[in-house]
């Protein structure tokens, strides 16, 4: 059984690479998978970001898409599945971000998570061709808006988006040598 191409132009496998160094060093593998999805667009001068605002009764707060990992799931098949499903937007390019966190807390962890587990999320960078509305679901979320970088920063809530965010803007705009 051979290993599949994603759609992020690199090789799938049964198990992440993590996953599987967890495996051969013996160490106890987590059990639950989040992604978070940061969606970009051109805007003039630059791009902008769409985030979401959940629901005062789920918190509240604006955020990129996220969602859970189903079993057997890729990551990359989840986060576009779950921006679909969120926005009814599907991303021209899905780039997996050099970033993934342990979710804090118990009121950020999905509540099919058993008490004492932990969950990673994994950060996704989803590249639109052009800016347009999306479609949300009222149940999860009651808001939404792009914005630019700066500006998008200042809406986050939880440390790990703002740094999340941030690794898909130097994705984009790399810093000029020195």
């Amino acid at each position: 059984m051979g290993d599949a191409p994603s759609r992020c132009g690199r090789r799938a496998s049964n198990a992440a690479p993590s996953l599987r160094l967890q495996l051969l060093l013996g160490v106890a593998a987590p059990d639950h998978r989040t992604i978070l999805v940061f969606t970009v667009a051109p805007s003039a001068p630059t791009h902008e970001y769409l985030l979401l605002r959940r629901s005062r009764s789920r918190g509240g707060y604006w955020q990129g898409v996220n969602g859970v990992v189903e079993p057997g799931e890729a990551l990359d098949d989840a986060a576009v599945r779950e921006l679909r499903k969120a926005t009814g937007l599907a991303p021209s390019r899905l780039l997996p971000v050099d970033y993934h966190y342990v979710l804090p807390g118990r009121k950020r962890v999905p509540a099919s998570v058993p008490p004492g587990q932990q969950v990673i999320e994994h950060v996704f960078l989803a590249l639109l061709g052009a800016k347009v509305d999306p479609t949300i679901d009222s149940s999860e979320h009651d808001a939404w808006d792009w914005y630019h970088f700066e500006d998008a920063l200042l809406w986050l809530r939880w440390p790990e988006n703002i740094e999340g965010l941030r690794r898909c803007e130097g994705l984009l705009s790399p810093s000029p040598p020195a």
